[in-house]
């Protein structure tokens, strides 16, 4: 499924504090399928580089992403 993301200075640093970048997010974001929680999605999966990661994002719209934070999960 095709969605922008919509990046900012603060969510762009929530993940390169845990080394994903917004590539890998991005990929599972489109690919994934996402679960609610607490009123954001969360999806969890494997990046295209083989990563297992955990996104959490809530949507600003019908197609527009804003991540929350991803990081590496086992």
């Amino acid at each position: 499924m095709w969605f922008d993301f919509r990046w900012i200075d603060a969510n762009e640093e929530a993940i390169a504090e845990h080394g994903i970048s917004k590539a890998e997010v991005e990929f599972l974001v489109r690919r994934g399928r996402a679960t609610r929680s607490g009123g954001r999605l969360i999806v969890t999966g494997n990046t295209n580089a083989g990563r297992r990661i955990k996104v959490i994002y809530e949507m600003d719209d019908k197609i527009t992403v804003f991540v929350i934070t991803a990081y590496p999960v086992r």
